[in-house]
């Protein structure tokens, strides 16, 4: 497969249902470590964030891509999946279409590879990256998710064989695409992604009884033809990389600060926001003083800029302000000396 022509453009699905059958696991924990490492190759990198996330608009939107002749490169699922051995075929979870409209515990739909796999092949997909538990593993190698993309014409497939810890997820996938835009081969992003496993082992700590370590260094596995594609052939200047931060910082605003510790945990709420503001134009956050209104509206802001869902975030705060009138002006651009 040759290099494809910048920019390089990934779909991204982030699918949590979270029914009995799918726990609820936090939606950003594959998708920031992408994030980021899109970020390293500013005007490189076009991210979209499929919404909802469901096969009729997973279908639409390559159908919508490919017509208006800007195809996908990249597929990320980040989510669950599954092997049924009852019909031989792994599948991956996506939203019920019916359940669009929920803001929380919406109810899963298992897609399994036969359907799946010809959708991809249509479009031809050259990467698909499914950091979804279980995607590799079947009762015969063939009858995987990884391994029937791989059979209808998918150059490469980066999969799961078993179920893994959020933090080995996002260790994998920084790694990974981390030495893709630095213009390394799939196979040799898919050898780094499992060194970092592989060289430090800790993966948190469990209260009361020390630090967590697990060799789990082999639970993503690579799918690929003869042929090892390079997604990325040219890096950007240094300067570059100053110039996209710079205007990062001003498509952000004025936005609080991150906390020192960082942001934890509310993913719940960050998503149903998301999932929200797809629906409608505005949200409202209430609750007593003191609850992290602001920074959770803060951080919604920012992730929502840096994943490519919006231009620019614009942070005013009514406690300078005494009216609406007031706190939605802005002042008129200067005007040139002539």
């Amino acid at each position: 497969m040759a290099v494809v022509a910048p920019p390089i453009r990934i779909l991204l699905i982030t699918a949590r249902p979270d029914d009995d059958a799918c726990g609820y696991i936090d939606h950003r924990s594959s998708a920031l470590p992408l994030v980021e490492a899109t970020e390293a190759l500013p005007g490189l990198v076009k991210l979209h964030l499929l919404s909802p996330p469901t096969l009729p608009a997973l279908r639409a939107e390559l159908e919508r891509a490919r017509d208006q002749q800007r195809p996908y490169h990249v597929v990320h699922f980040d989510g669950h999946g599954v092997y049924d051995p009852s019909v031989g075929l792994g599948g991956l979870c996506f939203e019920r279409p019916e359940d669009s409209s929920k803001l929380e515990q919406g109810r899963h739909v298992t897609v399994f590879s036969d359907e799946l796999g010809p959708l991809l092949r249509d479009h031809r997909i050259p990467l698909v990256c499914l950091d979804a538990c279980q995607s590799a593993q079947a009762g015969q190698a063939s009858e995987s998710v990884a391994s029937a993309l791989l059979k209808v014409g998918v150059a490469s497939v980066v999969a799961m064989s078993h179920s893994l810890l959020v933090e080995t997820s996002r260790r994998f996938v920084e790694a990974f695409y981390g030495a893709l835009v630095q213009g390394k081969r799939v196979g040799d992003a898919m050898l780094a992604g499992q060194r970092q496993l592989k060289d430090d082992t800790c993966r948190g700590r469990i209260f009361g009884a020390g630090e967590l370590r697990l060799e789990d260094w082999f639970v993503p596995v690579l799918y690929q033809e003869k042929d090892d594609p390079q997604l990325f052939k040219s890096t950007p200047a240094k300067q570059t990389l100053a110039d996209f931060q710079d205007a990062l910082a001003t498509r952000l605003g004025e936005l609080p600060p991150n906390p020192e510790t960082g942001f934890i945990g509310r993913s719940r709420e960050l998503l149903a926001l998301q999932r929200l503001l797809h629906q409608e134009r505005y949200a409202v956050l209430r609750g007593q003083g003191g609850e992290g209104k602001t920074a959770l509206a803060a951080e919604l802001a920012r992730w929502l800029v840096r994943s490519q869902q919006i231009t620019r975030a614009a942070f005013v705060s009514v406690e300078t302000h005494s009216h609406c009138a007031a706190a939605a002006w802005r002042p008129p651009a200067p005007r040139s000396c002539s």
